[in-house]
Protein backbone atom coordinates (compact mmCIF):
# COMPACT_ATOMS: atom_id res chain seq x y z
CA UNK A 1 0.00 0.00 0.00
CA UNK A 2 1.56 3.37 -1.20
CA UNK A 3 1.79 5.84 1.48
CA UNK A 4 2.14 10.02 1.36
CA UNK A 5 5.15 11.17 2.23
CA UNK A 6 4.86 13.06 5.69
CA UNK A 7 5.50 16.21 3.70
CA UNK A 8 3.16 16.36 1.02
CA UNK A 9 -0.67 17.35 2.45
CA UNK A 10 -3.28 14.64 1.04
CA UNK A 11 -5.43 17.27 -0.09
CA UNK A 12 -2.27 18.87 -2.75
CA UNK A 13 -1.42 17.15 -5.89
CA UNK A 14 2.46 16.55 -5.99
CA UNK A 15 4.27 17.42 -8.99
CA UNK A 16 7.56 16.08 -9.55
CA UNK A 17 10.00 19.20 -9.33
CA UNK A 18 11.95 17.98 -12.11
CA UNK A 19 9.80 19.32 -14.50
CA UNK A 20 10.10 22.85 -13.12
CA UNK A 21 12.26 25.69 -14.09
CA UNK A 22 12.80 26.03 -10.34
CA UNK A 23 14.86 22.97 -9.81
CA UNK A 24 16.60 23.68 -13.12
CA UNK A 25 18.05 27.09 -11.83
CA UNK A 26 19.12 25.62 -8.58
CA UNK A 27 20.91 22.77 -10.22
CA UNK A 28 22.68 25.76 -12.29
CA UNK A 29 23.40 27.25 -9.12
CA UNK A 30 24.82 24.41 -7.40
CA UNK A 31 26.82 24.13 -10.55
CA UNK A 32 28.12 28.18 -10.66
CA UNK A 33 29.38 27.69 -6.83
CA UNK A 34 31.11 24.51 -7.45
CA UNK A 35 32.82 26.29 -10.42
CA UNK A 36 33.80 29.32 -8.33
CA UNK A 37 34.90 27.42 -5.08
CA UNK A 38 31.82 28.96 -3.31
CA UNK A 39 29.70 26.99 -0.70
CA UNK A 40 26.12 26.83 -0.41
CA UNK A 41 24.23 26.94 2.66
CA UNK A 42 21.84 24.28 2.20
CA UNK A 43 20.67 24.00 5.72
CA UNK A 44 19.71 27.68 5.70
CA UNK A 45 18.21 27.83 2.33
CA UNK A 46 14.08 27.18 2.20
CA UNK A 47 11.65 27.72 -0.68
CA UNK A 48 7.60 29.26 -0.34
CA UNK A 49 5.41 28.20 -3.17
CA UNK A 50 2.94 31.42 -4.02
CA UNK A 51 -0.05 30.03 -5.52
CA UNK A 52 -3.69 31.72 -5.23
CA UNK A 53 -5.55 29.13 -7.09
CA UNK A 54 -8.33 27.31 -5.22
CA UNK A 55 -8.37 24.08 -7.81
CA UNK A 56 -4.85 23.65 -8.59
CA UNK A 57 -3.15 22.97 -5.46
CA UNK A 58 -0.21 21.56 -5.55
CA UNK A 59 3.19 20.60 -3.84
CA UNK A 60 6.46 19.01 -4.78
CA UNK A 61 10.11 18.86 -3.00
CA UNK A 62 13.03 21.10 -4.35
CA UNK A 63 16.31 19.84 -3.88
CA UNK A 64 19.68 21.21 -3.27
CA UNK A 65 23.39 19.49 -3.37
CA UNK A 66 20.87 15.98 -3.15
CA UNK A 67 18.98 17.43 -0.03
CA UNK A 68 15.53 18.36 0.01
CA UNK A 69 14.93 21.58 1.12
CA UNK A 70 12.08 22.73 3.46
CA UNK A 71 9.08 24.67 2.38
CA UNK A 72 8.21 27.23 4.88
CA UNK A 73 4.72 29.80 4.47
CA UNK A 74 6.84 32.89 5.81
CA UNK A 75 10.45 33.58 6.18
CA UNK A 76 12.72 36.84 7.44
CA UNK A 77 14.14 38.49 4.40
CA UNK A 78 16.41 41.33 4.79
CA UNK A 79 14.58 42.39 7.85
CA UNK A 80 11.10 41.73 5.86
CA UNK A 81 8.98 38.77 6.77
CA UNK A 82 7.45 37.34 3.76
CA UNK A 83 4.08 35.37 3.53
CA UNK A 84 3.50 33.16 0.89
CA UNK A 85 -0.26 34.47 0.62
CA UNK A 86 1.67 37.99 -0.17
CA UNK A 87 0.08 39.64 2.88
CA UNK A 88 1.81 41.65 5.13
CA UNK A 89 -0.08 40.75 8.16
CA UNK A 90 2.78 39.11 9.46
CA UNK A 91 5.63 41.13 8.66
CA UNK A 92 3.41 44.44 10.36
CA UNK A 93 3.01 42.20 13.74
CA UNK A 94 6.67 41.68 13.62
CA UNK A 95 7.34 45.33 13.32
CA UNK A 96 4.88 45.89 16.19
CA UNK A 97 5.95 43.47 18.55
CA UNK A 98 9.57 45.21 18.22
CA UNK A 99 8.37 48.29 18.86
CA UNK A 100 6.67 47.99 21.68
CA UNK A 101 9.65 45.93 23.03
CA UNK A 102 11.07 49.64 22.85
CA UNK A 103 8.54 51.86 24.64
CA UNK A 104 10.75 50.88 28.18
CA UNK A 105 13.40 53.34 26.99
CA UNK A 106 10.49 55.53 26.79
CA UNK A 107 9.69 55.22 30.22
CA UNK A 108 13.25 54.80 31.80
CA UNK A 109 13.94 58.13 30.59
CA UNK A 110 10.56 60.29 31.33
CA UNK A 111 11.20 58.79 35.12
CA UNK A 112 14.47 60.94 34.99
CA UNK A 113 12.72 63.61 34.11
CA UNK A 114 14.46 63.68 30.21
CA UNK A 115 13.23 66.68 28.37
CA UNK A 116 10.46 66.35 26.02
CA UNK A 117 11.68 67.30 22.76
CA UNK A 118 14.63 65.24 23.65
CA UNK A 119 12.00 61.81 24.00
CA UNK A 120 10.54 62.51 20.67
CA UNK A 121 13.85 62.38 19.04
CA UNK A 122 14.71 59.14 21.11
CA UNK A 123 11.91 57.92 19.70
CA UNK A 124 11.78 58.70 16.13
CA UNK A 125 15.51 57.82 16.27
CA UNK A 126 15.03 53.94 18.25
CA UNK A 127 11.08 53.42 17.76
CA UNK A 128 9.43 55.10 14.70
CA UNK A 129 12.87 53.77 12.89
CA UNK A 130 11.41 50.41 12.94
CA UNK A 131 7.77 50.82 12.18
CA UNK A 132 8.97 52.07 8.61
CA UNK A 133 11.44 49.61 8.08
CA UNK A 134 11.04 49.05 4.39
CA UNK A 135 7.84 50.81 4.13
CA UNK A 136 8.00 51.32 0.94
CA UNK A 137 7.59 48.11 -0.04
CA UNK A 138 4.58 47.78 2.11
CA UNK A 139 2.65 50.79 3.10
CA UNK A 140 0.34 50.62 0.11
CA UNK A 141 -0.62 46.93 0.69
CA UNK A 142 -1.53 47.59 4.24
CA UNK A 143 -4.86 46.63 5.00
CA UNK A 144 -6.98 49.32 7.59
CA UNK A 145 -6.47 47.16 10.71
CA UNK A 146 -2.62 46.90 9.72
CA UNK A 147 -2.70 50.44 9.49
CA UNK A 148 -4.64 51.41 12.69
CA UNK A 149 -2.01 48.64 14.25
CA UNK A 150 1.16 50.91 12.93
CA UNK A 151 -0.44 54.01 14.03
CA UNK A 152 -1.26 52.95 17.64
CA UNK A 153 2.39 52.75 18.35
CA UNK A 154 3.01 56.57 18.06
CA UNK A 155 -0.07 57.08 20.20
CA UNK A 156 1.30 55.12 23.27
CA UNK A 157 4.89 56.80 21.90
CA UNK A 158 2.92 60.30 22.52
CA UNK A 159 1.01 59.37 25.81
CA UNK A 160 4.18 58.20 27.46
CA UNK A 161 5.89 61.09 26.48
CA UNK A 162 3.28 63.75 27.05
CA UNK A 163 1.44 62.30 30.05
CA UNK A 164 -0.61 64.38 31.72
CA UNK A 165 -1.06 66.78 28.83
CA UNK A 166 -1.57 64.15 25.99
CA UNK A 167 -5.21 65.19 25.26
CA UNK A 168 -5.79 63.11 21.98
CA UNK A 169 -3.87 62.05 19.02
CA UNK A 170 -4.69 65.21 16.48
CA UNK A 171 -3.78 67.75 19.51
CA UNK A 172 -0.67 65.36 20.80
CA UNK A 173 0.39 65.44 17.26
CA UNK A 174 0.21 69.50 17.12
CA UNK A 175 1.83 69.91 20.63
CA UNK A 176 5.33 67.27 19.04
CA UNK A 177 5.39 68.78 15.32
CA UNK A 178 5.17 64.94 14.26
CA UNK A 179 2.90 63.67 11.44
CA UNK A 180 0.29 60.80 11.11
CA UNK A 181 2.28 57.90 10.35
CA UNK A 182 0.42 56.99 7.18
CA UNK A 183 1.28 60.36 6.02
CA UNK A 184 5.14 59.91 6.88
CA UNK A 185 5.15 56.39 4.90
CA UNK A 186 3.31 58.20 1.75
CA UNK A 187 5.99 60.63 1.41
CA UNK A 188 8.81 58.25 1.89
CA UNK A 189 7.03 56.38 -1.03
CA UNK A 190 7.04 59.59 -3.35
CA UNK A 191 10.48 60.40 -2.38
CA UNK A 192 11.74 56.86 -3.09
CA UNK A 193 10.31 56.74 -6.66
CA UNK A 194 11.74 60.10 -6.97
CA UNK A 195 15.19 59.20 -6.24
CA UNK A 196 14.86 56.00 -8.37
CA UNK A 197 13.08 58.05 -11.76
CA UNK A 198 17.06 59.75 -11.27
CA UNK A 199 19.39 56.55 -11.04
CA UNK A 200 20.16 55.02 -14.22
CA UNK A 201 19.78 51.55 -12.52
CA UNK A 202 15.83 51.73 -11.44
CA UNK A 203 14.59 54.83 -13.75
CA UNK A 204 13.30 51.71 -15.93
CA UNK A 205 10.77 50.59 -12.85
CA UNK A 206 8.44 54.29 -13.61
CA UNK A 207 8.97 54.48 -17.11
CA UNK A 208 8.11 57.89 -19.01
CA UNK A 209 4.97 57.37 -21.19
CA UNK A 210 5.93 57.86 -25.03
CA UNK A 211 2.43 59.57 -25.90
CA UNK A 212 0.79 61.65 -23.55
CA UNK A 213 -2.35 63.31 -24.39
CA UNK A 214 -2.33 67.39 -23.83
CA UNK A 215 -4.82 67.86 -21.04
CA UNK A 216 -4.45 70.03 -18.01
CA UNK A 217 -2.99 67.25 -16.24
CA UNK A 218 -1.34 64.82 -18.35
CA UNK A 219 0.25 61.79 -16.74
CA UNK A 220 4.44 61.41 -17.23
CA UNK A 221 4.58 57.90 -16.09
CA UNK A 222 2.85 54.79 -17.37
CA UNK A 223 0.56 53.12 -15.19
CA UNK A 224 1.05 49.37 -14.88
CA UNK A 225 -2.07 47.60 -16.51
CA UNK A 226 -3.22 45.93 -13.34
CA UNK A 227 -5.89 42.66 -13.59
CA UNK A 228 -6.15 42.10 -9.77
CA UNK A 229 -6.66 44.41 -6.88
CA UNK A 230 -2.91 42.38 -5.53
CA UNK A 231 -0.60 44.19 -8.28
CA UNK A 232 -2.73 47.48 -8.02
CA UNK A 233 -2.18 47.98 -4.26
CA UNK A 234 1.23 46.82 -4.64
CA UNK A 235 4.68 48.98 -4.46
CA UNK A 236 5.96 50.07 -7.97
CA UNK A 237 1.58 50.66 -9.41
CA UNK A 238 1.29 52.42 -5.98
CA UNK A 239 4.57 54.81 -6.50
CA UNK A 240 3.89 55.63 -9.90
CA UNK A 241 0.00 56.83 -9.26
CA UNK A 242 2.43 58.83 -6.80
CA UNK A 243 4.54 60.42 -9.01
CA UNK A 244 1.96 60.92 -11.56
CA UNK A 245 -0.52 62.82 -9.10
CA UNK A 246 2.35 64.83 -7.42
CA UNK A 247 4.35 66.29 -10.30
CA UNK A 248 7.51 68.59 -9.83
Amino acid sequence: MSQVPSDVSISNQYLDASKYKTQSHLNSLEVWTKEKQMKLNVEKTDYMIINFTEDYQFNTRLKLENKVLQQVHSKKLLGLVISDDLSWQANTSYLVKRAYSRMSILRNLFSFGVDVQDLIEIYTLYIRSVVEQSAVVWHSSLTEGEQTDLERVQKVALKIILKEKYQDYDHALRMTGLEKLTVRRQKLCLNFARKCTKNQLTMNMFPVRQKRVNTRHPEKYQVPFARTDRFKNSAIPYMVRLLNSNPL
